[in-house]
């Protein structure tokens, strides 16, 4: 599974105007990466001037072909 996500919606859920908060994200990432369960998550960050767009094309390419 892969996710690219600059914003998620979590800091409504932790830091209501109304309303008790709930740390929903906990829950999210409890459903994915149960207790016990071994796990990698891949992390890349693109950041500069000239080549962003070829480089992620090519990370999202490597990251399709590993499955």
């Amino acid at each position: 599974m892969l996710e690219v996500n600059a914003a998620p919606g979590f800091r409504m859920h932790l830091h209501p105007s109304k309303g008790t908060p709930r740390n929903v994200a906990k829950h999210v990432i409890d459903m994915l990466y149960p207790n016990a369960t071994p796990t990698n998550i891949p992390l890349f960050a693109v950041t500069g001037t000239n080549g962003k767009t070829t480089t992620t094309r090519l990370l999202a390419h490597i990251a399709k072909t590993a499955g």
